[in-house]
């Protein structure tokens, strides 16, 4: 028996180290540059106002391109709805995960364009939005090795005409 709760106990702690050494290299770690540009962008004037959609393409199209086009500049993501909220097994922030709503003159797809946002759970957003909504984002791309993950963000939206 002791043998048997041994092995589980030893295939579980493999199991977690992977999933973490996994999770953990997903996004890698921002330098001193990335961590200055990211602290001192201004949100509110977003070099970018773009369909998330219209972004995706470009990533598709050349990522090396495209990263150095929006990664770390203030960006506002336009045709967004907020797909999930969730806190994961974090008590300080809260993921906003968002997919694309299809922009004006576009076609549907199978597979829609999505992004996420990370943000501190006192943020005021948190307790606004609700699955659903229709949003405008603004922020700050800081990775997209795992998705389009974005970091400062700021959400207008649509139900309440107001931003967050």
């Amino acid at each position: 028996m002791l043998k048997h709760i041994n092995k589980k106990n030893t295939i579980f702690g493999i199991i977690i180290t992977a999933t973490t050494f996994l999770c953990s290299s997903c996004v890698e770690p921002l330098t001193r540059d990335q961590q200055n540009r990211l602290r001192s962008a201004n949100i509110d004037q977003p070099i970018y106002s773009e369909y998330l959609w219209n972004i995706a393409k470009e990533f598709d199209k050349n990522s090396i391109v495209a990263e150095d086009k929006y990664l770390f500049e203030p960006v506002e993501l336009k045709g967004l709805e907020v797909r999930n909220i969730d806190d994961g097994n974090s008590n300080n922030s809260v993921e906003i995960s968002l997919s694309a709503t299809i922009p004006p003159g576009g076609s549907w797809q199978l597979f829609a364009p999505s992004s996420s946002c990370k943000i501190a759970r006192s943020h005021p957003a948190v307790k606004a939005l609700q699955e659903g909504d229709n949003v405008t984002v603004r922020g700050i791309f800081v990775s997209e090795s795992a998705g389009l993950m974005m970091n400062r963000c700021k959400f207008f939206i649509s139900r309440t005409g107001k931003w967050y």
